[in-house]
């Protein structure tokens, strides 16, 4: 089943699925898991760098007919990124933020990557994709560890000029490039990072954005 497929759809979490497509049945093939949406694959590759790592080479390894793929989830916005809660955007470059030393000093934030230190973990400290020119394209910041604290949050999205961040683009977009695989990154904006990260979530709303989105991508495949 899994190399059936030229163009796919990848989605991080169980959880993601299930409110974009309601409750869809998901399957498990050589320990990958995916679900179908109108005969399109839809593979989890889980939550992280690295479940997508290992999901995502793994699923490349034994499917070899891929040449495009979209990444599709849910991402906070930072401050100050004019993005609004359910706005959905195409991810031009996706960096790595938080493979660092950050120190904090009153409010004074200094972030040192691996990368300007001299320990290359992807080439140029990001991973880029095609993006969707009818949306609005921005930067994104893949991280590990979500911060609330208000001027981490503007140190990262100062960093590289970042909107958003998530926990997976930069190793995803990595791995699709060493496949030499077409890669868009699309997320819909759930919430916001920093001191509004527990009172400004709204899932559903951005998941019926990624609907959309998804119902675009499948109709024009027919």
């Amino acid at each position: 089943m899994l190399d059936n497929y030229n163009e796919i759809i990848a989605i991080p979490s169980e959880f993601e699925v299930k409110k974009i497509f309601g409750n869809v049945s998901i399957k498990v093939e050589n320990g990958l898991k995916y679900t179908l949406y109108r005969d399109y694959l839809i593979l989890l590759t889980g939550v992280s760098k690295i479940s997508t790592t290992y999901n995502l080479t793994k699923f490349l390894s034994i499917s070899s007919n891929i040449s495009k793929i979209y990444l599709v989830g849910i991402a906070g916005a930072y401050e100050d990124s004019n993005l609004n809660i359910s706005d959905i955007i195409s991810v031009q470059k996706d960096y790595l933020i938080d493979e660092a030393t950050i120190t904090q000093t009153d409010n004074n934030v200094e972030i040192v990557t691996m990368h300007e230190k001299g320990i290359n973990i992807i080439d140029s400290n990001f991973a880029e994709f095609k993006v969707v020119e009818s949306m609005k394209v921005v930067n994104s910041n893949t991280v590990s560890l979500i911060q609330t604290d208000e001027n981490i949050c503007n140190a990262y999205r100062d960093k590289y000029g970042a909107s958003i961040e998530n926990m997976e683009g930069a190793a995803f977009g990595y791995i699709t490039s060493q496949f030499n695989i077409d890669t868009y990154q699309i997320r819909s904006i759930s919430n916001f990072c920093g001191s509004k990260f527990n009172d400004s979530w709204n899932i559903k709303g951005a998941c019926a954005k990624l609907k959309d989105f998804i119902d675009g991508v499948v109709d024009a495949n027919i």
